[in-house]
């Protein structure tokens, strides 16, 4: 609590700080954490590791429509449920933003059900993002990206919503990975393209 009486959440502790330092130390993996399901207010993504520099968090939207060339086309409100940031020292957290609700999941062994949360958003975010990785591979035979050049990839081809630009509901925006590809995939065919 500060001096005016409000809780605050999102500072950045020594524990997240390790982690930071940490993942300096790994270039090559990138880490998801979940914003967290604390409601439609700001400043409630959750404390610790989500609030970490190097990671990238990740907030919940509802479906999004996109035509054949993966443009935007419809949907993607963000999730009532969905966290907010800023962090503590007014990062843009979440950081991107991904579908998180009613994904079907297992839920035993045999059968499954619809799911919603900023813990269904990250794995579809780190999934589709393992399925980027696995295309650069494919297209770039020994380049191996940077968790830094991946995240920067993810930003700069999320699609835009709410306020113009990052904000403390969708980051950066929603991920878009089909996007991330065709950059890889231009650059892969034409080494010159910027």
């Amino acid at each position: 609590t500060t001096s005016l009486g409000r809780d605050y959440t999102g500072p950045y502790i020594s524990q997240v700080a390790s982690l930071d330092t940490t993942l300096r130390d790994y270039p090559y993996y990138i880490h998801f954490y979940a914003a967290a399901n604390n409601g439609s207010a700001y400043n409630t993504v959750s404390d610790g590791n989500a609030m970490a520099k190097n990671v990238v968090t990740i907030g919940a939207v509802n479906d999004t429509v996109r035509d054949d060339s993966g443009a935007y086309v419809s949907g993607g409100s963000i999730a009532d449920f969905s966290s907010r940031g800023p962090s503590f020292d007014g990062r843009i957290k979440p950081d991107l933003t991904a579908n998180g609700v009613g994904l079907i999941s297992p839920e035993s062994l045999t059968s499954t059900d619809s799911k919603s949360g900023t813990s269904m958003a990250t794995p579809n975010a780190s999934g589709s993002t393992t399925l980027l990785i696995d295309y650069i591979n494919r297209k770039l035979p020994g380049h191996f990206f940077r968790s830094s050049t991946l995240r920067a990839l993810l930003i700069n081809t999320a699609t835009d919503m709410g306020n113009a630009g990052p904000d403390y509901i969708y980051g950066f925006g929603i991920i878009n990975v089909k996007a991330a590809a065709d950059i890889v995939k231009r650059y892969a065919e034409n080494p010159s393209t910027r």
